[in-house]
């Protein structure tokens, strides 16, 4: 028997590393220098024909919502992001475009983020198993951002495509055994299976 997961993701919340943000247009104004702006409004952005970008083209407008640190190491390894609607290439120069708002989840403004459009992630994942190779990792964050959370919530973990990680794949969510001293000696208790969760949208790190 197959065992699925369905999920559909809203389109208003996201994630993308530090690599994506880095590599990520902005916004640079907007056509009659309004504050916030929304569809069908037009907007110029840093990116044009030298980028490959073409008349046409989707993009996602976002903002970076909170950077996300490694619980343990404090690095950084990812952003929480607000998707807040998509734009169409309509005009272009070497390094800058004119584009026209096609949809807005809320206002948009000078500033923003935009990176290649990703349609919303609607999937039907069959569970998988990993193949065998042991991965240990951490949660680093939950999309609605509350400190805890459980069965449907979707999270995000320090593990990706770089790890052999693939959709589909099944772990299991622990606490460690406290280590105890006993008669000079250090004892490890048994680990707190705590729940399981399902890899839905794999990206290199995470």
């Amino acid at each position: 028997r197959v065992v699925k997961v369905i999920y559909k993701q809203t389109s208003s919340a996201g994630w993308v590393e530090p690599g994506e943000l880095e590599r990520a247009g902005k916004i640079l104004s907007t056509y009659d220098k309004r504050v916030y702006v929304g569809e069908p409004d037009t907007v110029y952005v840093d990116i044009g024909s030298a980028q490959g970008v073409k008349v046409g083209d989707l993009f996602t407008v976002f903002r970076v919502e909170s950077v996300i640190r490694h619980p343990k190491t404090r690095k950084k390894i990812g952003y929480k992001v607000i998707n807040l609607g998509e734009l169409k290439i309509t005009k272009l120069t070497e390094n800058t475009a004119e584009a026209e708002i096609v949809t807005s989840y809320q206002e948009i403004e000078a500033g923003d983020y935009i990176r290649p459009y990703l349609p919303p992630l609607s999937a039907d994942v069959p569970v998988i198993k990993s193949g065998g190779k042991k991965l240990e990792g951490y949660i680093v964050a939950n999309k609605r951002g509350t400190p805890s959370f459980g069965r449907g919530d979707v999270v995000y973990i320090d593990l990706g495509k770089a790890d052999g990680v693939e959709a589909g794949n099944l772990f299991e969510v622990y606490i460690p055994g406290k280590v105890i001293k006993e008669k000079k000696q250090k004892k490890k208790l048994p680990d707190q299976i705590i729940g399981k969760l399902v890899v839905i949208d794999p990206h290199e790190h995470t």
